[in-house]
């Protein structure tokens, strides 16, 4: 019997351990409230400024020139310590801002965070987590802002 109750503690723990946490659409709009300033100064350098575009792989993925500074101020601002960007390059350039990613990226994997898109985006939801039934999708927080996640 007490091999047993050994057991539950254990597989509790792993259970919790490894419990899946995501980021809400509540705490991503919040931070976005907090931090619209930076966040429109990022959409400003990124949507006009210089871009490098260094992967030979996938050459219209590219960062902004001078984007550094104001991604170190929204880590700080935010708290989203995995936040990141890189701009989409095409007819229209879209700017993508992850700041989580759980899972096996090779396996199953989902990515939540900002996007920045002149051009409406779809499927619109109104939130990310309760209504995600596709592949991506997508809530206008703030005029070309949205939350997204990926799966």
């Amino acid at each position: 019997m007490r091999r047993f109750g050994v057991s539950v503690l254990v597989l509790s723990i792993l259970a919790t351990a490894c419990a899946s946490y995501h980021v809400t659409d509540a705490a991503l709009v919040s931070a976005f409230e907090k931090n619209r300033t930076l966040f429109d100064e990022l959409a400003s350098v990124s949507m006009s400024g210089e871009l490098n575009c260094p992967y030979r792989n996938d050459p219209n993925i590219c960062e902004s020139q001078r984007a550094d500074a104001i991604l170190a101020r929204l880590k700080g601002g935010t708290g989203f310590k995995g936040l990141e960007s890189y701009i989409k390059n095409g007819p229209t350039r879209v700017l993508w801002v992850p700041v989580e990613t759980k899972g096996y990226l090779s396996m199953s994997s989902s990515t939540v965070g900002y996007v920045y898109s002149s051009t409406p985006l779809s499927p619109l939801v109104g939130s990310v987590w309760d209504d995600f039934e596709d592949r991506q999708a997508y809530k206008n927080i703030y005029g070309s802002w949205y939350v997204f996640v990926t799966n």
